[in-house]
């Protein structure tokens, strides 16, 4: 890799990112600062440990999938998504880049891994998804329950005997309530999109 220790001089100190590389047998070769205070409640020394002791024993495939896509394709920068141990019993969510790093002969020699914690985002988001639920429920039920009624007391009226006048504002009613019925359907499926 290019300019390996310019970058990893950069990111030494990152407090918001976490560094590591792995060699080829999937031991950590090189860990930041950020990474190695972070996790500390799993290792005091990561270094010529294996990469998974940190994770979610689930998330071992995606990583091994990751890595090795990383080495196949030397240009690109592979995105995984990596649960990781708390130290209180639960995990963080971390997002990462995977680059390949190779000899000047074009060999393999493990893996750069650029990271940082998600959980934040993830939270707000369920948050998110879950007001939206909300909004949906209260505009496919209680808002269209209403607009029901009416269309309802509309069609109950049309079949009454009414004056000309009346059954063509009856049927303009009648056509703005339908409008009306359609926008909420229309809100109430893309909020679940």
């Amino acid at each position: 890799m290019k300019n390996f220790e310019q970058i990893i001089n950069l990111l030494e100190d990152a407090r918001h990112y976490y560094v590591i590389c792995t060699d080829m047998t999937g031991n950590y070769s090189y860990i930041n600062n950020n990474y190695a205070e972070r996790f500390r409640h799993v290792n005091e020394n990561f270094v010529g440990q294996s990469f998974h002791i940190t994770m979610h024993p689930d998330d071992i495939a995606a990583v091994t999938a990751g890595g090795t896509k990383s080495l196949m394709e030397p240009d690109a920068l592979v995105p995984v998504m990596i649960r990781k141990r708390d130290g209180n019993g639960g995990y963080v969510i971390t997002q990462w880049e995977f680059k390949g790093m190779f000899d000047d002969n074009g060999m393999p020699t493990g893996v750069f891994c650029l990271g940082y914690d998600i959980t934040t985002f993830i939270s707000e988001l369920a948050k998110k998804d879950v007001l939206l639920d909300d909004i949906a429920f209260s505009q496919s039920h209680v808002i269209r329950k209403p607009v029901a009624n009416i269309m309802g007391v509309v069609n109950l009226l049309k079949d009454s005997g009414l004056t000309p006048e009346v059954s063509e504002l009856l049927e303009i009613l009648s056509q703005n309530v339908l409008e009306l019925d359609a926008i909420i359907r229309s809100i109430a499926a893309d909020v679940r999109r």
